[in-house]
């Protein structure tokens, strides 16, 4: 996996040893929160076969409530982007219902792109992308059935 650092007043804490793959820990924030989070190449996890997954694209897991995500997702998701200048989305799956837990990724940066079926349950992905890669068109984008974009209301 990769390196993070973090902005003034974040740490991360491992809670296994780190892989190549996946990084789990305890994501802490100035204020004294502290948020279980999980970062996850999308090819080696649960989003594998749901879009056209890149090889450096990291899935961001919170355990937070949904007026707590915002920050940490932002974050977290800036954090990676510059310590991989090969990845070039972090996804954050929120439930299809969720509306709270979209519009908290939205307000940190990431921007709906379309909903996924897995076995058990329905999500809707989110991405954070850096500027090299927004505004052109990917690859998900050109696919004839996927979603575009949807209003949150």
């Amino acid at each position: 996996m990769i390196r993070l650092e973090l902005p003034s007043g974040w740490s991360f804490e491992d809670l296994h040893a780190p892989s190549h793959r996946r990084l789990s820990g305890i994501l802490s924030g100035a204020d004294g929160r502290r948020i279980t989070a999980t970062l996850e190449r999308c090819v080696a996890g649960r989003l594998a076969s749901t879009y056209p997954v890149g090889a450096h694209d990291v899935e961001v897991r919170l355990d937070a409530a949904a007026d707590q995500l915002t920050e940490p997702l932002a974050v977290l998701g800036g954090a990676i982007l510059r310590a991989d200048p090969r990845c070039h989305r972090v996804v954050y799956a929120a439930p299809t219902d969720d509306r709270p837990r979209m519009a908290a990724a939205e307000a940190g940066g990431f921007r709906y792109v379309l909903d996924v079926d897995l076995p058990d349950t329905e999500l809707s992905l989110l991405v954070l992308e850096p500027p090299s890669v927004t505004g052109q068109a990917a690859e998900v984008e050109q696919m004839p059935t996927s979603v575009q974009s949807r209003p949150l209301t």
